[in-house]
């Protein structure tokens, strides 16, 4: 589970990059 939890991580990383803060508030 901890390999799945760092995956997450990175994603949420990659897509704040990416988007910025808009992409996490709806």
């Amino acid at each position: 589970m901890e390999g799945v939890l760092q995956s997450w991580m990175i994603v949420q990383l990659v897509v704040l990059q990416k988007y910025g803060n808009d992409a996490f508030i709806h």
